[in-house]
């Protein structure tokens, strides 16, 4: 997959193919930001795949499922940097410069994993009860510095569904 960057004022074309589209939501799943993927002179800019995702319901599920495989991805890529930071710090291979750059690095992508699928990935703690009168929910939040007491912080409030 070439990395050309547009041109400004090159003419992008107005209208992209089938395969295009799909090497697009490829590189989204894969990891690939927009904004990278746009910068490409075969790809198309922000603003038409924003109107793809709003006017085209199948791309617009593709995009959805490909950014799911984007959080994948991004969990992953923190199981493997992190067992590589393992075996190079076993080795002497790290001093404390490179282990705060690589903890800023998987913090980054945690982030990033979170935010694309909180659900799955995302610190919210939900817990759901279902009673013969129908579902309660409520929120426990965890003091992060007590976390193997798991201590709750704070009293929830019940949210009726």
């Amino acid at each position: 997959m070439s990395e050309k960057k547009r041109k400004v004022g090159s003419g992008c074309p107005k209208e992209y193919s089938q395969a295009v589209r799909e090497e697009l939501i490829e590189l989204v799943g894969a990891g690939k930001s927009l904004v990278f993927i746009c910068k490409r002179s075969d790809m198309p800019g922000r603003k038409k795949v924003h109107e793809w995702i709003q006017k085209d319901e199948s791309f617009r599920n593709k995009y959805a499922q490909a950014k799911e495989l984007c959080a994948e991805f991004y969990a992953d890529q923190i199981t493997d940097v992190s067992q590589l930071m393992v075996e190079r710090a076993m080795n002497g291979q790290l001093d404390k410069v490179a282990v705060s750059a690589v903890r800023a690095h998987l913090d980054t992508i945690k982030w990033r994993a979170c935010h694309l699928s909180p659900k799955k990935y995302g610190n919210n703690n939900t817990i759901c009860l279902e009673t013969s009168e129908g579902k309660t929910s409520f929120s426990v939040h965890f003091d992060e510095s007590k976390k193997e007491e798991g201590e709750i912080v704070d009293s929830p409030e019940l949210i009726k569904d």
